[in-house]
């Protein structure tokens, strides 16, 4: 079966955004804080010793489990308090034939079953523990990181993601040119663990959006403990996204009240165009948009701790998530996937990098060119779509000190 839901729109690599990233600072309100270097096993026990005591919530991957090196770290969580160690649905989905009948590490796996069975050292989460509200959100932002599975897919009428003729090779090279090195490597995973067309169930995409649920509704210091370098990468983009939609959410209230100077209006333009019909536009304050953060928030943190395959390494950063974005994503859920119902049927997009350089300072507001989904009564938009895929997060710097581990 061939997929069609990677859109053709998302095609230009021409208008790409180049602005140099940068790291983030505290005037952001959502800080961010990365470490890596050597560490044996050992060490990595003793971080993540350091974060239980801190109070922290340990979402291990399901590779924490078959990696036999990895073993002694089910001991650091088996002797932390009660609920230290949430296993999330889809992690739990990936180990249950070998807990049920462990062909290996049986003492491990009786273990962790026991721990859930007690509801002591161990437990799980799954979407049902949440409101429909929650639920509507979760899923926009899950199919939306999903998407960029698709890319290296040729879609249902044969062709590449850009209109043009697909050829596996040439296409993972046009993706990497379009958008960069991770979002090349997200596609290819996507491409080589497909089924019928499609890309393997968003499994990681899931677990890291539970882990958000719980760390935004209940304040719960949250750690993802992965050998999987795509629960690294997927923690990344969905923080910058939910900050985005979150700038998007406060801009919109203050275009309302004044607060932003109207620049007058862009024309649809042919090519790339993420909009239904022309747009508004407003003049820009600040790259980052501070003037309009809360004086006044509470953050939570949400932690990756990833060691690499068979690698004495850590990779660790530490992200503090403004709380009061629950508002936004209320607005999300509510909205079937706007940011802001403060404009009409408008949405508000507080980067235009993806139209070209006429959009340089400037704020949109207009309508969008939706995808349609399946649950929820939920869109998504095409500008969305963009920005998902390009692994260049403006005001946003990438915490490794390469691109890939």
């Amino acid at each position: 079966m061939k997929h069609n839901h990677t859109n053709a729109h998302i095609n230009d690599g021409a208008f790409r955004d180049q602005n140099a990233l940068r790291s983030i600072g505290d005037h952001r309100r959502q800080t961010m804080e990365a470490h890596e270097g050597p560490a044996t096993v050992a060490e990595i026990n003793s971080i993540v010793s350091d974060c239980l005591r801190q109070g922290f919530r340990i979402l291990p991957d399901a590779n924490i489990a078959i990696q036999p090196s990895l073993l002694s770290l089910w001991d650091t969580l088996a002797a932390g308090p009660r609920g230290c160690c949430i296993l999330t649905g889809p992690i739990f989905h990936e180990l249950r034939q070998w807990l049920d009948k462990p062909y290996r590490n049986q003492t491990l796996a009786a273990h962790i079953r026991s721990g859930l069975a007690s509801k002591t050292w161990a437990s799980l989460l799954g979407i049902d523990g949440f409101d429909e509200v929650d639920q509507a959100w979760a899923y926009y932002y899950t199919r939306l990181l999903w998407l960029r599975r698709f890319l290296a897919l040729p879609r249902a009428d044969d062709l590449a993601y850009d209109g043009l003729k697909y050829e596996p090779a040439n296409v993972l090279s046009r993706i990497e040119r379009n958008f960069g090195l991770r979002a090349m490597q997200i596609a290819k995973k996507g491409r080589d663990e497909s089924i019928d067309g499609y890309p393997a169930p968003a499994n990681d995409e899931t677990h890291v959006i539970l882990g958000f649920m719980l760390a935004l509704t209940t304040g719960t210091p949250i750690t993802f403990l992965t050998a999987d370098y795509d629960v690294y990468e997927t923690v990344f983009k969905l923080q910058y996204l939910l900050d985005t939609h979150y700038r998007s959410w406060l801009v919109a209230l203050s275009i309302k009240r004044g607060g932003y100077v109207h620049a007058g209006t862009l024309k649809e333009q042919d090519g790339y165009w993420p909009f239904a019909g022309d747009i508004d536009v407003y003049k820009k304050q600040s790259g980052d948009f501070h003037e309009i953060l809360p004086d006044d928030y509470a953050s939570v943190p949400i932690q990756v701790i990833y060691r690499p395959p068979n690698k004495d390494y850590v990779y660790q950063f530490i992200v503090y998530i403004v709380r009061d974005l629950n508002k936004m994503l209320w607005t999300k859920a509510q909205s079937g996937g706007r940011s802001t119902m403060q404009h009409g049927d408008r949405n508000v997009h507080i980067d235009l990098g993806m139209i070209g350089p006429r959009s340089e300072g400037l704020i949109g507001v207009g309508i969008d060119k939706l995808t349609q989904l399946d649950r929820y009564n939920m869109s998504m938009a095409n500008a969305d779509e963009n920005i998902v895929i390009n692994s260049q997060e403006r005001n946003s710097l990438w915490p490794m000190t390469e691109d890939r581990a």
